[in-house]
């Protein structure tokens, strides 16, 4: 048995609705779970960066690439582009270089930038290692990005078997000298707990245990900050009442070590995705949040300012507040990767210009207020993982636009995917179909390319990418996989009576529901010709694993199918088990497919 052998591949005809000017298409779809290879990017829609500036107002842009190294990116007179990239990822000792599993950069209103990066282990990759840099650009040294070693600096966690997976900075406006605050996301048997991590790296006390907040099911996000004078976090989560926005100070010395917390109360009957906070020159931080509309906590205050209205911004899911000591810029990403923009005074953030949008097609972003310039950058990755530079003219606040030149990096990647081939024929004449648009969604949140370019789908019903066939009539999609599991996509246009629902994982499901017997596991060839079971695995694990596989298989055979007719043929026939083909027809108001594919499902 192979898992390369071929299964009949989904033939469906695709009908117009009556009355339109189109005529019937044949669709033809395969997938494949398969290995893929490219090479390393220094920037990845799938990784944030961060970006600050220098002395002389010239961008620093420091991104986790699609190879999960760390990378700067800054100007360089002397190279051919103009700028430089340097790998400044910090090395586990005695090992080979690991990935980074989470970073931040903050840069201090005085200038200074402090940079934290979680790395795992080459050897075992449930075990990180915290670094944090020493201040840069502390008294206009310039940074050494080609011997960036020099400037990282360990902060042991003892815990073992923790794994540090996000980190979130902030300045300490509180207090009277410069310093970083930190908090750290710390992973140990798939609960995560919070730590405050002391980024002074002359005091020997580092790590302080947190409890941010007690009640909370779900944490979306944190940020640092200051309210009354004092430091603490920020936290929007969701308990068993619905979602809040709560601000908890850090434990106050001065009080016996307790804490205090301050509840933002939600706008009437809109939901937070999103939020930023800004100083505000005063003792409580400018608190600022977006989702459906977009609002302003003022200087302390627990009821929101309206700065637009949801009706204008209803789907925000990520915003950004940067500003100087003229003028505060909000940018909001939108479900349909819209950016806009608004901005108001300093002085005075109660009257708003008007939200503009800028561009579309953003998946990842980073934005400065230029402090050297008085103006607004912006720093975004495109669908093709293409660096792109945005500024703004301080004189007639025209935008202009640039590509960073990058180049690959010197790794391979190499992943499991699976890859699903759509072909568009007219039925008639079997010629390709080029001139149609079709709107893609997916049962899960996940990253996917579609003909060479990348794209995000949030799994959601309003959410979704418009295709068009390339010049053979054809669509190709790849999308990652850690495991056997994938969303499920969704094909449909406002010309067709159906919908087709794609299950990329239907091949492998076939060719599992096959396997009974530990025998039958080891005959198993994958379509490198290798076995998938190496002889040196015992009789005893083999066969408890095709056991696993069984079960697992039957469990999806029992899962609910919807009751639309099936346009292919040889299809199972029987409504309890799953259809042998990739895709399948149903009505657009019945329930899509609920198969192995789901995103919660796991591998045996």
């Amino acid at each position: 048995m192979t898992v390369s052998q071929k299964i009949e591949n989904s033939k469906i005809l695709l009908m117009p609705e009556s009355g339109l000017d189109k005529q019937p298409i044949m669709l033809t779809v395969s997938s494949d779970l398969m290995k893929n290879y490219e090479a390393g990017s220094p920037v990845s829609i799938e990784n944030s960066f961060c970006v600050a500036q220098d002395s002389e107002g010239e961008p620093i842009i420091v991104s986790v690439g699609s190879d999960k190294r760390l990378y700067a990116i800054t100007r360089d007179s002397g190279s051919k582009t103009g700028w430089k990239q340097n790998d400044i990822t910090p090395k586990v000792e005695d090992e080979k270089p690991g990935n980074v599993v989470a970073f931040e950069m903050v840069q201090m209103s005085s200038g200074p930038i402090v940079l934290a990066c979680s790395v795992s282990s080459s050897s075992n990759a449930s075990k990180t290692t915290m670094y944090v840099s020493s201040q840069l650009l502390k008294s206009d040294t310039t940074i050494q990005w080609d011997n960036f070693a020099q400037y990282w600096h360990v902060r042991p966690f003892q815990v073992s078997g923790s794994r540090m997976t996000k980190i979130y900075m902030g300045e300490d406006s509180s207090s009277t000298t410069s310093s970083v605050l930190a908090v750290v996301a710390i992973e140990k048997d798939n609960q995560a707990e919070y730590y405050r991590l002391n980024t002074n790296l002359e005091e020997s006390e580092i790590w302080e245990h947190l409890t941010i907040p007690e009640n909370a099911i779900k944490i979306h996000s944190l940020a640092l900050g200051k309210q009354r004078g004092y430091p603490g976090v920020y936290s929007l989560y969701d308990t068993i009442y619905g979602q809040s926005l709560q601000f908890t100070s850090f434990p106050i010395k001065r009080f016996n070590g307790k804490t205090f917390s301050i509840f933002f109360q939600q706008p009437f009957g809109s939901k937070i995705n999103s939020f930023a906070v800004l100083p505000s020159g005063s003792s409580n931080d400018n608190v600022y949040a977006a989702g459906e509309g977009v609002y302003l906590f003022r200087k302390g205050a627990t009821k929101p300012i309206t700065i637009a209205e949801k009706d204008i911004t209803p789907t925000v899911q990520t915003l950004l507040a940067r500003q100087d000591d003229k003028s505060v810029t909000l940018w909001m990403v939108n479900s349909d990767g819209i950016l806009g923009m608004a901005v108001s005074p300093f002085s005075s953030q109660t009257t708003w210009q008007p939200v503009l949008q800028i561009c579309r097609d953003v998946f990842q972003t980073a934005a400065l207020r230029n402090r050297y310039y008085k103006a607004n950058q912006l720093f975004m990755v495109n669908n093709t993982n293409h660096l792109i530079y945005l500024w703004q003219d301080p004189e007639n606040t025209q935008w202009y636009e640039t590509n960073i030149p990058l180049y690959d990096t010197e790794n391979t990647l190499n992943f499991d995917c699976y890859t699903t081939h759509m072909s568009f024929r007219d039925q008639a004449s079997g010629v390709p179909v080029t001139d149609i648009e079709l709107n893609l969604k997916s049962s899960a949140w996940t990253y996917l390319k579609v003909n060479g370019k990348a794209h995000t789908l949030l799994g959601n019903a309003k959410n979704q990418i418009t295709l068009k066939p390339d010049l053979a009539g054809n669509i190709t999609i790849i999308n990652r996989v850690s495991t056997i599991s994938t969303p499920v996509f969704e094909l449909s246009a406002e010309w067709l009576k159906s919908v087709v629902d794609i299950d990329p994982a239907t091949k492998v499901r076939n060719t599992l529901s096959r396997i009974q017997s530990g025998d039958e596991l080891r005959a198993v060839v994958l379509a490198d010709g290798n076995k998938l079971v190496s002889d040196s695995v015992s009789k005893e694990s083999v066969d408890s694993a095709a056991s696993a596989i069984k079960k697992l298989t039957d469990i999806a055979n029992t899962l609910p199918q919807d009751s639309a007719s099936r346009s292919v043929s040889g299809g199972t026939g029987d409504p309890s088990k799953p259809t042998t083909f990739a895709a399948l027809l149903r009505d657009p108001t019945g329930s899509s497919r609920n198969l192995l594919s789901a995103s919660n499902t796991k591998s045996a």
